[in-house]
């Protein structure tokens, strides 16, 4: 494989596992099929029209470094889109529970201010870690998705040959 090409992988929407470009499942573990293509378009044209053609398959578009790194793309069915935890509705719900959570923990923490109430406390410290654990989550989603458009952006430069 080229440096500039780019491998399509194909698996099950519902488990995982390796499938073939027609959603058939391998017999044996070590079987699998790639397809190599020249640009990303091209390969990312080709996995929107199969996964139309089988709702079921999701492809996974690679650099010539395949699984050593995340996708740089991968394609669904478009009514599973939505499933995908880096979009905008994923996005506004870890940040209105971390919001309900930061509000829950200073409400309980001013419960503790009016007497010794050590559940309060415990339900409070827990509320915020909670909170930071969803914000964490938002940051790490974030940065993944800016990683792989990096990573698409250098692949296109390889295939125009600027890089």
């Amino acid at each position: 494989m080229r440096p500039n090409q780019c491998a399509v992988l194909f698996k099950d929407l519902a488990n995982s596992a390796p499938r073939s470009p027609q959603a058939k499942p391998y017999h044996a573990d070590t079987e699998c099929t790639c397809l190599l293509f020249d640009h990303v378009e091209t390969a990312q044209r080709f996995c929107e029209t199969t996964v139309k053609e089988l709702p079921s398959l999701v492809c996974e578009i690679l650099n010539s470094e395949g699984r050593a790194k995340p996708p740089l793309l991968v394609i669904t069915h478009p009514d599973y889109a939505s499933d995908d935890d880096s979009g905008p509705t994923s996005s506004r719900r870890r940040k209105l529970i971390a919001t309900r959570l930061f509000a829950v923990g200073a409400a309980l923490f001013s419960i503790n201010l009016w007497g010794e109430n050590t559940l309060a406390t415990f339900l409070a410290s827990n509320c915020v870690l909670f909170g930071l654990r969803f914000l964490y989550w938002e940051y790490a989603v974030k940065h993944r998705e800016q990683e792989r458009r990096h990573r698409l952006e250098a692949h296109g430069r390889i295939e125009r040959g600027d890089a």
